[in-house]
């Protein structure tokens, strides 16, 4: 008899490499894992992100378990998604009561408490700066995690900050003071070097008020 283990992802956020515990005496080394199904599959309207159809298992550890393999996580898939809008929108009739309902606490009762951590600390709601800062990040299917911050806000930031384990570089909206961006990016510290001097040197005549270092 086989065994059946079940992995859920319910960020929109692809992780390219997760790490398991599995039972030794199902997957002992040498042992492999096969992929039945992937919610994100084509077939279920998903995106189709890589996931090789057979994992093999290692003599690495993991949650208390003797093997482990490791997993490359797909995004929610495209039905869970659509699963989900319906369960925000049963019972609304109007975009008044739709945006009243409390969307987060839903989908995270769809989690369990340790899967719930999980999803705070590698896809937070808000994500703490070197600076101490927390700018809320913004999640889109179509684009890059990104957070948006005035210059001043970002000053002492000078990496771009990431998640997911740390493999997911946030997209940076660097804004005026008028809140309007002035460079969006993937490389903070490119920003101060190369572009910051420019910009410092044409937005301090503009708002001479402000702070400028």
């Amino acid at each position: 008899m086989g065994l059946l283990s079940l992995m859920t992802r319910g960020a929109p956020v692809a992780v390219p490499s997760k790490r398991r515990g599995s039972p030794g005496g199902v997957a002992p080394v040498g042992g492999t894992w096969q992929v039945i199904a992937n919610s994100d599959d084509l077939a279920y309207g998903g995106s189709d992100y890589p996931v090789p159809e057979t994992v093999d298992a290692n003599h690495e550890g993991a949650h208390g378990r003797p093997h482990s393999i490791d997993l490359a996580l797909p995004p929610l898939g495209e039905a869970e998604r659509r699963h989900l809008v319906e369960q925000i929108c049963h019972g609304s009739f109007s975009g008044r009561e739709l945006k009243n309902k409390p969307v987060r606490k839903l989908v995270q009762g769809w989690l369990s408490a340790a899967q719930q951590a999980l999803l705070s600390k590698h896809a937070p709601e808000r994500l703490t700066l070197a600076n101490g800062r927390a700018p809320k990040v913004i999640y889109d299917a179509a684009n890059p995690p990104h957070i948006a911050l005035r210059i001043q806000q970002l000053y002492g930031v000078n990496a771009t900050p990431r998640i997911a384990m740390g493999r997911v570089p946030v997209l940076v909206h660097i804004l005026a003071p008028s809140q309007r961006p002035v460079q969006i990016t993937q490389d903070l510290a490119g920003f101060w070097r190369e572009h910051y001097p420019r910009i410092k040197q044409e937005l301090q005549r503009k708002y001479p008020r402000h702070e400028w270092r």
